[in-house]
């Protein structure tokens, strides 16, 4: 009975330590196997959607105005530190706010998006952008 109560909290903690990178894995025997990282091979502006094919063979479609309304950069989502927090400013958005111009892949990890407003500091992680494509479906 401990040695199951010991391996449900290790798959919990690898739940939390992996979810936010992407990293898929599963538990057989009592041992973790790590499958792989989650990224995308292909992605494109489609209209008023960001369209991602990912190394999963899995395919998702976010609409532009929840990509940007989920925006993680500090200005957008506010910003902590041990002493500080800022909240995130009420943010009001043109129509200029949801017209995506360009994306680019930074390392392994995520995807700048530049905005036809000139917003351009949040770097979406791909696990980010996975789920974001997972509540479309």
């Amino acid at each position: 009975m401990a040695l199951e109560h010991l391996q449900q909290q290790v798959k919990i903690r690898i739940s939390q330590r992996t979810k936010k990178k992407g990293i898929k894995w599963f538990c057989c025997c009592g041992l973790v196997y790590i499958l792989f990282m989650i990224f995308p091979r292909h992605v494109d502006i489609v209209g008023h959607y960001l369209a991602i094919q990912w190394n999963d063979q899995s395919e998702s479609l976010i609409l532009l105005e929840k990509l940007r309304k989920n925006c993680p950069c500090a200005l957008c989502q506010g910003e902590s530190t041990i002493l500080t927090q800022k909240k995130a400013p009420s943010l009001s958005y043109s129509p200029q706010s949801m017209e995506l111009k360009e994306t680019r892949i930074v390392g392994s990890y995520g995807l700048q998006c530049f905005w036809a407003d000139g917003h351009q500091t949040g770097i979406y992680p791909f696990s980010l952008l996975y789920e974001l494509g997972k509540e479309n479906s």
